[in-house]
């Protein structure tokens, strides 16, 4: 799935939850392989803080990675006090996508305009002047 939204070159954004720590890469391998294979899919972490903190140790296991530049979100570690694990808050500064909604016109010569004034004005106007308002309204 990450070679074929890599190769389309769609706009990425994974969450992962791991069992091991992405801080910790100069001791753990798999860490490293992993960091290694995301970067290959052009995905980077968007938090590099820990996002697991206990008396004994702070760790990255939680985390969130995107293709998209720095300049298009910004994240930061939210403190939640209620676990070990922190939240992570992402906001994404995406424009919105603009459909195009068919239109329908039609242009008018200005021969045709001044022929649609004049017979406007020939027109007599008594009859709409006499309707009661309160018919007209009720409609």
């Amino acid at each position: 799935m990450l070679y074929d939204l890599n190769q389309e070159n769609k706009s990425t954004i994974c969450r992962l939850q791991h069992s091991f720590d992405l801080m910790g890469t100069k001791d753990h391998t798999n860490a490293s392989e992993f960091l290694s294979i995301m970067q290959w899919f052009g995905l980077s972490p968007t938090i590099v803080e820990p996002t697991r903190i206990t008396v004994n140790k702070e760790s990255g296991i939680d985390k969130i990675f995107t293709n998209m530049s720095k300049l298009f979100f910004e994240a930061w570690v939210l403190s939640t006090v209620l676990s070990d694990h922190t939240g992570q808050i992402i906001t994404f500064y995406i424009e919105s996508v603009q459909r195009n909604v068919p239109s329908f016109k039609r242009f008018y010569s200005e021969k045709a305009k001044l022929q649609f004034r004049q017979t406007l004005g020939e027109q007599s106007w008594e009859q709409v002047f006499l309707i009661d308002e309160k018919k007209l309204n009720d409609q």
